[in-house]
């Protein structure tokens, strides 16, 4: 019993019988709605307590026979680990893992009772995800070190359950395709792709939909593995090496664009403050302020400040109660950063898609999650819609010129 302090709801002998497998393969027979939306998943995050809420959860079958895809399981699955080991889960990753492969760059999210998650919230960067799966390509050895026994790298990667119709299959933890190929795959598409036979290690990270996810493995299919000339290293290529860092230097350090002229709205609404209706956000007025060829505007929020975070929870990411926001955004093509204490820093940029239309861009710096305001002005009222550009979930509010 892992949960000796918790007394479950809805228990009989099916939940009973659920074992450490099923956890790791995902199929504990838990009552949870399939697909890697999780409609659930909101639900179990508002909650006091995540392991109570999962241990509650009703069955639908018995264990080990359905694969449902659930965050909530690997949340368990995490808060075992720290109880077997006597010590947080963050701790025994960074002796046992990241210490060894000299990752040092880590951000960890926790529940309500700052326990570290297993299902999401771990941020690390794009070279030490690449770190893990080479790991793992090595059958667990890193610098002639067993960090993980080479037994467990191929027991788990293995499939042990049918994921169909989400991939071939599901290891421990582990998304198997019968190609030969696994992958771990985080929320907002990001990717450790393992390719044994073609001494391969693949890494994405990107803000994708849940309609979009999958194509980093289209990437892999369609694009890199067909690319791959021989088994041995190529020669050097200096040419090709320049062309790709002036690449990434230009996704880095955007080129300012032209900034285009501004349709008589702005001028108009320039300082007016629009006094908006009940909300969930708590926002209870807004105001923009254009410069005719000023490069950035300014965007002044009233009120509390939460956003729509994560799985589409309204999420208080800074106390701004009874208190005032400026927000700069950016008009050429740069991304002005706004810090918020208690948050993400947010990159902000913006323009005129009509003569009445303003769309403001967001993204918070460090996650997937990024958003889009569209304000539309029309006489002396105000619609603005918050897109959360992840999910596509979206909220409208209105407003009317102050007096």
């Amino acid at each position: 019993d892992f949960f000796p302090d918790y007394t479950p709801a809805n228990l009989d002998e099916a939940k009973q019988s659920i074992t450490l497998d099923n956890l790791l393969t995902m199929s504990p027979g838990f009552e949870w709605p399939g697909g890697m939306g999780e409609p659930l998943l909101g639900d179990m995050m508002v909650t006091d307590d995540w392991i109570q809420y999962m241990l509650d959860r009703p069955m639908r079958g018995e264990p080990g026979q359905l694969f449902v895809y659930n965050s909530g399981v690997s949340n368990m699955l995490a808060a075992i680990i720290a109880q077997a080991t006597g010590q947080p889960l963050l701790d025994f990753a960074q002796t046992n893992l990241f210490q060894p492969l000299g990752i040092d760059e880590v951000e960890w999210a926790h529940d309500p009772q700052g326990r570290y998650l297993g299902g999401f919230g771990l941020q690390l960067t794009p070279r030490d995800m690449a770190k893990l799966g080479y790991l793992y390509l090595n059958n667990g050895q890193w610098d002639g070190q067993e960090i993980i026994s080479a037994g467990w790298v191929g027991f788990s990667t293995q499939q042990h359950i049918s994921a169909r119709p989400l991939s071939d299959g599901y290891g421990y933890h582990w998304w198997t395709n019968i190609q030969g190929y696994y992958m771990a795959i985080g929320y907002g598409g990001q990717y450790i792709i393992v390719h044994p036979e073609q001494n391969l290690v693949v890494v994405f990270t990107s803000n994708l939909s849940a309609a979009s996810g999958s194509q980093p493995e289209m990437y892999l299919k369609n694009f890199i593995l067909p690319a791959i000339e021989a088994d041995a290293a190529l020669p050097d290529n200096p040419e090709g090496v320049a062309a790709l860092e002036t690449a990434v230097a230009s996704f880095a350090q955007p080129v300012a664009e032209t900034i285009p002229p501004m349709p008589v709205t702005a001028a108009q609404i320039s300082g007016q403050e629009y006094q908006l209706a009940e909300n969930d956000f708590g926002w209870e007025s807004l105001a923009l302020n254009f410069e005719e060829g000023a490069n950035t505007a300014e965007l002044i929020l009233d009120g509390e400040q939460p956003l729509m975070i994560g799985m589409d929870e309204v999420a208080q990411v800074n106390d701004m109660a009874d208190a005032e926001a400026i927000f700069a955004i950016g008009f050429d093509n740069i991304l002005r950063v706004d810090p918020l204490a208690g948050a993400e820093p947010m990159l902000v940029t913006g323009s005129w898609t009509k003569d009445n239309r303003f769309v403001i861009r967001i993204e918070l710096q460090g996650t997937v999650n990024g958003y889009q305001l569209t304000l539309t002005f029309n006489d002396q009222n105000v619609q603005v819609t918050v897109r959360n550009s992840l999910s596509g979930s979206s909220y409208a509010l209105t407003g009317s010129a102050a007096a």
